[in-house]
């Protein structure tokens, strides 16, 4: 007789199909090609990792970063929260990385193909360092985001952290999405006054949040992942300060960057690395400013570092 999971993977089924079906439907206004593609590589990684819970979570994933900043979104992050709890408490926390990979194909696919969100990123990037007033918040909340997901780490376990890590990146969507045009709330007056002019909110944080989710899927290091952490958060932000109070000539590779922010990103991402991982935290360092310094539209820096300081990372270990 089939047993409790038999019955569980076949919802699953039923679910990829019935949301790749929703997301074809034209008065939805989401992509096929992105649709199709997402499905087709949700299926090749079916096969690989064998669960099939990765299959509905990959399609709900792009639905609501399809559908995000509008009332669609919240349809499509009910059923997937659901399935990522239920996820959660049918098997081990260990194999949360497999549901943050299928998030990260979702949500990554959305905003590097969606048209919406391109131009949401297009308009975030046109903004970039013109405001002084502006940045110096963002970096400060940015650097206290690092703070608490390295303690988080440290003191409650990679396990947990990364499950509660996932679970806190699909309550940050619901936010951005529910405040995005209420500015009776304290919080939502906050949230708001720290975004650049003429950006959706949370656009900036929402490709730091796909970044630390592709880390986190793939590496195991913790000392690794402390570093990227450190960063995204720390070293970008030191070099968006740093750049934006120091006047001095510009990279010549970048003429939106200065030498002093490259400078001081390095100073204070080399200098944690080589306590975490001797040299190779410095070489990962290089990697992390010239990943920052050479991103550009439609690829967030906060995107570009983690990603670039992970492929690095996974070379130097197999190779």
């Amino acid at each position: 007789m089939p047993d409790l999971i038999f019955y569980i993977n076949i919802i699953a089924i039923i679910s990829f199909l019935t949301v790749l079906a929703i997301s074809f439907i034209p008065r939805f206004g989401f992509s096929y090609f992105l649709s199709l593609f997402v499905a087709l590589v949700l299926v090749a990684m079916f096969f690989f990792f064998n669960t099939y819970w990765i299959l509905p979570v990959g399609i709900l994933s792009l639905i609501c970063a399809e559908s995000l900043y509008t009332k669609n979104f919240y349809v499509s992050f009910i059923f997937l929260a659901v399935f990522v709890l239920a996820y959660s408490l049918f098997f081990n926390f260990n194999h949360i990385r497999i549901i943050d990979m299928s998030i990260i194909l979702g949500f990554g696919s959305a905003f590097l193909g969606h048209d919406k969100l391109i131009s949401y990123s297009r308009d975030n990037e046109n903004q970039k360092g013109r405001s002084v007033s502006k940045e110096v918040p963002r970096d400060l909340v940015q650097i206290a985001g690092g703070i608490v997901i390295i303690l988080g780490i440290v003191f409650i376990g990679m396990v947990k952290a990364l499950f509660l890590l996932t679970i806190f990146i699909l309550i940050y969507f619901l936010i951005i999405n529910s405040i995005k045009d209420k500015h009776a709330f304290k919080a939502a007056r906050f949230l708001t006054s720290l975004e650049r002019e003429n950006t959706k909110l949370g656009v900036g944080a929402s490709w730091f949040a796909i970044g630390i989710l592709a880390l986190v899927s793939v590496v195991h290091n913790l000392d690794f992942i402390i570093l990227v952490v450190i960063a995204v958060t720390f070293g970008d932000s030191l070099a968006t300060i740093v750049g934006s109070k120091v006047k001095g000539p510009k990279l010549f590779f970048n003429k939106k960057k200065s030498y002093s922010g490259f400078f001081a990103m390095f100073a204070v991402t080399a200098i944690a690395g080589f306590y975490l991982l001797g040299l190779y935290g410095v070489l990962y360092a290089v990697v992390a400013v010239f990943a920052e310094a050479l991103s550009t539209f439609p690829i967030d820096d906060n995107f570009s570092i983690p990603v670039f300081m992970t492929i690095v990372y996974e070379l130097i270990l197999y190779v």
